[in-house]
């Protein structure tokens, strides 16, 4: 019962295996939550943020990144699309509330055809 609760099909009274007691999130939700424990720290939090962001930023100045947005960004624009970077379209505040337009799906459809290797 790895699962503990939630594999246990809905019996109640104690989970057990092999006639062993399993903890309530049993053995998978237990070793996620032991990984998950060095990470709970503010400190820690701080610093995987520093370096995601950190990470982002130089990757943003290699130039096989340059190459691939510019690429990308003339195939969007075929598609009558201006943006310069993948991450562009989905800033745009009118992407980001209310229901899904045809020019959202137009936008979403070209950034998949841009994406795909080698042409689009």
């Amino acid at each position: 019962m790895p699962y503990g609760r939630r594999g246990s099909e809905g019996r109640t009274g104690p989970l057990e295996y092999g006639g062993r007691p399993i903890r309530e999130e049993g053995c998978l939700g237990q070793s996620i939550l032991g990984f998950r424990k060095d990470y709970e720290h503010p400190q820690a939090v701080e610093t995987a943020r520093h370096i995601s962001s950190q990470s982002y930023q130089d990757s943003m100045a290699r130039p096989e990144i340059k190459a691939a947005f510019q690429k990308w960004s003339g195939c969007v624009k075929e598609k009558g699309f201006t943006y310069a970077s993948p991450m562009d379209p989905p800033s745009v505040g009118k992407f980001q509330e209310g229901p899904v337009t045809a020019e959202e799906k137009a936008t979403a459809h070209a950034d998949v055809a841009a994406s795909r290797v080698p042409t689009c």
